[in-house]
């Protein structure tokens, strides 16, 4: 059961048993529900006006209709038509669904009143926004609009001393002129909606950064001696890589050009030679053996380029003889 339908069931007697702040939760939900069937009201008797054939004239506070709205009524009680009949029908419902929202809201304004009232916080948002004791404080309502308030009812019923003390720098010493100079020095603890929702956005948006830096810096790496950027090839040389999966590819590049040299009779030391160095990187950054990664890398490359010799019409060998050929020129190399 909505909050609304709890307060339009509720007794007079039940509502002795409530907290003040239900009892406020239910008055702010009738508010909210007085002001949506005002304005249907008000939009209703549009209808009634255009109905009768009514239009409007300019005027100092915007257009306004010709007839007041008693002259548009009872025209359309005597016109002839679905359209006056459709929108008295529609303006009867409104002032009706009215009445019985405040009924409801007399039903909380009586317990409020036979309990000789309580404490209320009302709260205005935005960073020079104040706690208020009510929708009346003369510091508010200045501007060509009313002030917006946001009622905090989880305050309704509290002593004036914790209401102060949640609102810390944001109490109003105009409703609160005893508030402690100390305690309005202090962060506030209230905060509305808008507010609330702005700072989980923040909180959000603070949580997947750090997520993307965290996710980039297990990805990142660098010269395990020197904490620069890792470049293709030892002594500083070749473009930087970034990332520890382009660091493992440009590392079995090297070992195939290591095999591939040893394959045609090439030097290879230049080559082996980036291959321990990339191989000391990813081993620093994860932790593992620089001299497994360079067997394995070594051992697979060796393999594919005995298969492509094998392949070769000049080559009569079997890729296990050539494989163990490469291996061996490489146990000689890296010696």
């Amino acid at each position: 059961m909505d909050v609304l339908t709890a307060a339009r069931a509720i007794t007079a007697q039940e509502l002795r048993g409530l907290s003040p702040a239900r009892i406020d939760e239910m008055v702010k939900a009738a508010d909210a529900e007085q002001f949506r069937l005002q304005a249907a009201v008000s939009r209703a008797y549009d209808l009634v006006h255009t109905a009768v054939g009514d239009s409007r004239r300019s005027a100092r506070r915007g257009a306004e209709w010709s007839m007041s709205r008693e002259e548009a009524y009872t025209a359309a009680a005597f016109a002839v038509g679905d359209e006056a009949a459709l929108a008295l029908g529609r303006l009867a419902q409104s002032r009706h669904q009215l009445k019985l929202v405040d009924r409801t809201r007399g039903k909380l304004a009586e317990e409020f009143t036979r309990r000789d009232g309580w404490e209320r916080a009302f709260l205005v948002e935005g960073p020079t926004g104040h706690v208020h004791r009510s929708q009346h404080c003369s510091t508010c309502h200045h501007g060509t609009s009313p002030t917006p308030f946001v009622w905090m009812t989880d305050y309704s019923g509290k002593t004036e001393t914790e209401i102060v003390e949640a609102a810390a720098k944001r109490a109003c010493t105009t409703c609160y002129p005893s508030a402690p100079v100390d305690v309005l020095k202090r962060p506030t603890r209230m905060f509305g909606p808008s507010e609330i929702k702005s700072q989980a956005q923040r909180e959000e948006r603070r949580r997947r950064l750090e997520a993307q830096e965290a996710t980039a810096a297990a990805k990142a790496i660098t010269d395990p001696g020197t904490g620069a950027p890792l470049r293709e090839e030892a002594g500083n040389r070749g473009s930087v890589l970034k990332t520890v999966t382009s660091a493992k590819r440009q590392l079995v590049s090297e070992a195939w050009w290591v095999m591939y040299c040893l394959l045609n009779n090439l030097d290879a030391n230049r080559h082996y030679a980036n291959v321990l160095h990339l191989a000391t990187a990813v081993a620093a950054k994860e932790n593992t053996d620089a001299g497994a990664l360079v067997a394995e890398a070594i051992a697979k490359k060796a393999k594919e380029l005995s298969r492509q010799a094998a392949a070769d019409d000049a080559e009569t060998r079997p890729t296990r003889e050539i494989t163990a050929d490469l291996l061996a020129r490489y146990e000689a190399c890296a010696a």
